[in-house]
Parts: structure tokens; sequence; C-alpha cells
């Protein structure tokens, strides 16, 4: 997968081919904040609020103190972006 995302990702956006990014998987365990990718050079950006995540939100790099009840992540790579992943705690 990293081939693809560092070779042939670039080369399909300058060749205006049509590609789509995975969506992260979210998980809040004992209070921490997860949040996976199996894109690599991509960016995921976060919110906590319930509001969309924007290239602006805040970037995701390792696990953190999180007690929201909704979480939502994209992906932002190329001038793409992922659908939006979506966790709702329910404890």
């Amino acid at each position: 997968l990293t081939k693809i995302a560092r070779k042939e990702m670039p080369y399909w956006e300058k060749q205006g081919i049509n590609f789509r990014l995975a969506s992260p998987g979210i998980e809040i365990k004992d209070g921490m904040l997860y949040i996976s990718n199996s894109v690599p050079c991509t960016s995921v950006h976060y919110t906590t609020d319930g509001s969309e995540p924007t290239a602006e939100s805040p970037r995701w790099e390792e696990p953190l103190d999180c007690q929201a009840q909704v979480v939502k992540a994209r992906l932002f790579y190329l001038g793409k972006e992922s659908l939006t992943s979506t966790f709702v705690n329910n404890d």
C-alpha cells in the first residue's frame, strides 16, 4: 500500500484519474482516542464536537485522552478527502 500511496496516487492525480481514499477507523478505549489509517502519506483530521472534519481540524498523530460523545475523522491527501468516519460513544 505504501508504493501505491507514494507513487501511484500522485501519478493518478497528475493524470486526472479519480481514486478514493479509505476512511479511517475510530475507537475510544479506556478514555483514549485511537484512529487507524491504512493509507500511508495521508493526514488524518478529526473533530470531537460532531462537526465535519476539515483540513484545518486538529491532526491526528497519537492516542489522546478523549471523553467526547461523538468523534469524526477524515483522511486528506493530494487534494482529495475520504468519507467521514463517525464514532458515537454509548458508554
